[in-house]
This record gives structure tokens, sequence and C-alpha cells, in this order.
């Protein structure tokens, strides 16, 4: 068994979050570097339709700029 669904099974019946409509929400997420745990998060909550502000102590034009590759395709 995969540690993921192992670490999420005592909680949820699911293997991964649930889809949520975030549209006209907004999210700051902090810690965005590019393989982060921070970008992941931040590119799940745009893929549901919030407006992420990311945040990052390296190149945040760059780490945008691969979110909005990700998100638009």
């Amino acid at each position: 068994m995969p540690i993921r669904e192992l670490l999420r099974k005592p909680f949820v019946k699911t293997l991964y979050a649930e889809r949520v409509d975030l549209s006209g929400k907004q999210a700051i997420v902090t810690g965005c570097s590019i393989g982060s745990l921070g970008y992941a998060t931040a590119l799940q909550l745009a893929r549901w339709g919030a407006l992420v502000i990311v945040t990052t102590r390296r190149d945040t034009a760059a780490v945008v700029n691969a979110l909005n590759a990700e998100i638009v395709g």
C-alpha cells in the first residue's frame, strides 16, 4: 500500500482531496519554490479556481510563470 494511501486512510475515504469550487476566493501561499509543498498547494488552489498570491525567497516571477504554464496547459 502506498504511503499516501496509508496515511490518509484513517481520516478520509478518498485518496486525494475532493474538488472544491474556490471561484471568487483568494489565497496567500508562502514558500512556493518550484518543487516545494507550497508550490503544489498553490497549483491545486489555482486549479480549483482561487486567485493565488505566492511568495518565495527566490525568483517569484519564475514561480508565477511556471504555475501559469501548468494551469493553462
